[in-house]
């Protein structure tokens, strides 16, 4: 596998998988494309892009063209609640969308979207340890349907995990995929 951008380095999940990318790979492999720079000590470039501004978009094509990045790994996204309910939907939403029409103009193979256990719904009957091929029971509160998402065919490009993040960025994420048939989500832990 190529080179590996990381959105949201900064964060705990983030912070880890940068770590971890780094220990196992090439420092020169990693890429953090983020507002916050990442700790000089990892020895990874970054490249600073504010997924809330206009034109985030065309800048992220930039990165992934330039850098020939292979895969995505999107953490940007809140963990705490937040009263700037509009800096949250700029982010997480438009943020998201910026982030997959550049992976798909750049023939980026693999986004990788922050996910959570709530697709399964919350079972009493459900394991302590959720696979992928476990039924998707979330409801309607998702903001879409992910189990017709399972029914589509396999793409030949980005393979897009997603099942995390705000609601409004899951809905994001189903318009985005109902207007570009060469992608499907999957559940990601």
């Amino acid at each position: 596998m190529g080179r590996i951008a990381i959105t949201g380095a900064g964060s705990f999940l983030g912070g880890r998988l940068l770590r971890r990318l780094v220990d196992e790979r090439d420092g020169d492999d990693v890429v953090v494309v983020d507002v916050a720079a990442p700790p000089p000590a990892l020895g990874v470039r970054q490249r600073r892009v504010d997924l809330t501004e206009p034109g985030a978009d065309e800048a992220l094509l930039q990165v992934f063209r330039v850098e020939q990045v292979d895969a995505v790994a999107h953490l940007a996204f809140l963990t705490n609640p937040r009263r700037d309910s509009s800096y949250a939907h700029e982010l997480e939403s438009l943020g998201t969308l910026s982030l997959m029409a550049a992976a798909a103009a750049a023939g980026v193979k693999q986004v990788m979207l922050r996910s959570f256990t709530a697709v399964y719904g919350a079972r009493g009957e459900n394991p302590n340890f959720l696979v992928e091929e476990r039924p998707l029971r979330a409801g309607s509160s998702l903001g879409c349907d992910l189990k017709r998402r399972r029914t589509l065919p396999k793409p030949n490009w980005p393979r897009l995990r997603h099942a995390g993040a705000s609601r409004s960025s899951r809905r994001e994420c189903c318009r985005f995929n109902r207007r570009s048939p060469n992608a499907v989500f999957t559940a990601a832990r």
